[in-house]
């Protein structure tokens, strides 16, 4: 496929960002690690060591580098894959509010810069 063919689907901008989060799966009680490999306003890619179930609900905590700061939300896990190192990726809808996916990685960024 060439560039002209492909459209993009996305409603909202998706940033490559590395945060670390703390997902929650009371359905399980497990309690998973991870980090974002993107974020939007609607959604995460998270990258996990462990398989995660589509359709699973998590409680999310985004742990903000400069302040420590947590950002917590509430998504759905709605695709998984295994990457050849073993790890997965997973896409994860948001089914609160919004994410305000840019002050966020401004927040990161700034932090990175400045060494917090």
């Amino acid at each position: 496929m060439n560039d002209s063919q492909y459209r993009e689907k996305r409603a909202y901008p998706r940033f490559p960002v590395s945060i670390p989060v703390t997902c929650r799966d009371s359905t399980h009680d497990q309690q998973i690690y991870a980090h974002t490999c993107d974020i939007s306003a609607k959604g995460l890619c998270l990258l996990v060591d462990v398989a995660v179930p589509e359709g699973i609900h998590l409680d999310l905590s985004l742990q903000m580098l400069d302040d420590k700061n947590d950002i917590c939300k509430k998504g759905k896990v709605v695709w998984s894959s295994k990457l050849e190192s073993g790890k997965y990726r997973i896409g994860i809808s948001l089914e609160d509010q919004k994410l305000e996916a840019v002050p966020i990685v401004l927040r990161t960024i700034m932090s990175r810069r400045t060494g917090y």
